[in-house]
């Protein structure tokens, strides 16, 4: 693999917070999720969103829109990237890597996370 080249990266397995995993429950728990994902592929889980209307629009908007979307999280990075940053220990150490020709070619679209100015300081 090239050095420095971004790839999107698909980490497992993640940890539950409220559990004390050994590395070796953690290694076999990956290993079991790779059997699974090259057996039938990658779990796309539905999300239910609510997205308030822009209160600055001038559009007739309803209230809320509701939307269900079916997804798998990968993260744009380079190899370096990967594993000297958080990813790897937030989200696991087994990896699934796509260039981004791959990754457009199976329907997989960037998303961008905005926040507001009040989530951003941790207020509710």
């Amino acid at each position: 693999m090239v050095s420095g080249v971004a790839r999107f990266y698909h980490c497992f397995p993640r940890a539950p917070s409220n559990a004390s995993l050994s590395t070796c429950d953690l290694d076999e728990i990956g290993l079991k999720i790779l059997e699974q994902i090259l057996r039938f592929g990658l779990l796309l889980t539905p999300e239910e969103l609510e997205i308030p209307p822009n209160p600055l629009s001038d559009l007739d908007t309803p209230p809320l829109t509701r939307i269900i979307q079916r997804r798998a999280c990968f993260t744009l990075v380079s190899r370096e990237e990967l594993y000297e940053g958080p990813i790897i220990r937030q989200f696991g150490e087994f990896a699934i890597a796509l260039d981004s020709h791959e990754a457009r070619e199976l329907g997989i679209v960037p998303t961008l996370y905005y926040y507001k100015p009040d989530d951003a300081q941790g207020s509710s």
